[in-house]
């Protein structure tokens, strides 16, 4: 009996490793049916800020000399 709760404990601290399928599902799991539209919306939006805020230094370059 004992050897069984032994092996038990054995396989606890020694899992299997995971393989492709396994870790293509903890991707998934928890996610949304929006959090990729919502992830994409959130690059766009990281995407303008930068570019609005490289042409503002822009402007604000050229009208230091006057």
């Amino acid at each position: 009996m004992p050897t069984d709760i032994e092996d038990e404990i054995r396989d606890e601290k020694n899992p299997p490793p995971l393989d492709e399928d396994d870790i293509a599902l903890l991707k998934t799991y928890g996610l949304g049916p929006y959090s990729t539209s919502i992830k994409k919306a959130e690059k766009d939006v990281k995407d303008m800020a930068k570019r609005i805020n490289d042409l503002c230094g822009e402007v604000t370059s050229f009208s230091v000399g006057y």
